[in-house]
C-alpha cells in the first residue's frame, strides 16, 4: 500500500495518497517491512508528505524511520529529492540538524 500511495503522490494525487497512509495507520505497521528494510514503510509515508507539501507530518514519519534504522535514513533524507518541497521548512532543516552525515559532526 505505501507504495500505491507513493506512486499517487508523485502523480500529485494527495488526497488519495493521504486517505491510503490515514488507512495504513489501523494496520500493524511493524510487520510491514521485510527484514532488512525495517522503516521503509515509514520513510515512503514521509515522502508522500513530503510531495504533498506537509513538512510536519513528513518528519512524524522520517523520524520514525530514523529511530528504527538510523544508518540506513540519515543519508537519505540528506540527498532524496522528494524532499525538495520541505527542504526550505523550519522543521526539515532541523531534521538535519539533528540528523547531520557522519562527515558533517563536528
Amino acid at each position: 500500500r505505501a507504495r500505491v500511495a507513493y506512486c499517487l503522490a508523485r502523480e500529485a494525487h494527495y488526497k488519495e495518497a493521504f486517505s491510503i497512509v490515514d488507512s495504513a495507520l489501523k494496520d500493524q505497521l511493524s510487520s510491514a517491512d521485510s527484514p532488512g528494510n525495517e522503516g521503509l514503510t515509514f520513510y515512503n509515508f514521509g515522502l508522500i508528505y513530503s510531495l504533498g507539501r506537509r513538512p510536519k507530518e513528513s518528519i512524524i514519519w522520517i523520524e520514525a524511520a530514523l529511530t528504527v534504522n538510523k544508518k540506513r535514513f540519515t543519508y537519505s533524507i540528506h540527498q532524496d529529492t522528494d524532499f525538495n518541497n520541505i527542504k526550505s521548512s523550519s522543521e526539515f532543516q532541523d531534521l538535519l540538524k539533528r540528523f547531520p552525515l557522519p562527515n558533517e559532526r563536528n
